[in-house]
């Protein structure tokens, strides 16, 4: 049994197309927008480097980029690509410091979380915790 297009869409009915995945070209860093750091093989998005949204990946065209810089950001649509190439740096430090950060914390939490286990285990924690 064949399956018959449709007269008017020229479509196979039940057969499913494979979505187009867009990739990143380090050249749209000149509108402002980086490869998102959470970014799968399957799920390619592009993040604008001054707002920190994500795109959808079809988003990733262009003159879609530009009109998002022209719409949200045009005080910034005439800076060199330098601009931008300096700001994703910033962004690494950014990240950097964060991570840094969160590990410090994190042992201070284990720190915290071990004495209020200590004070829990004793008879009566409230009074050894205000002392």
């Amino acid at each position: 049994m064949s399956q018959k297009n449709d007269d008017k869409t020229g479509i196979v009915p039940g057969k499913k197309r494979k979505p187009f995945i867009r990739h990143y070209n380090h050249e749209y860093i000149k509108y402002g927008f980086i490869l998102w750091p959470n970014s799968t093989e399957e799920d390619i998005r592009p993040m604008c480097i001054i707002c920190h949204e994500v795109l959808v990946n079809d988003a990733m065209k262009p003159a879609k980029m530009l009109r998002h810089l022209k719409a949200k950001h045009s005080e910034l649509e005439k800076k060199p690509r330098e601009y931008f190439e300096r700001r994703k740096q910033e962004l690494g430090l950014q990240t950097k410091t964060f991570k840094q950060n969160f590990i410090h914390n994190k042992s201070l939490l284990k720190c915290s979380y071990l004495v209020a286990l200590r004070l829990l285990k004793q008879e009566n924690p409230l009074l050894l915790g205000k002392i």
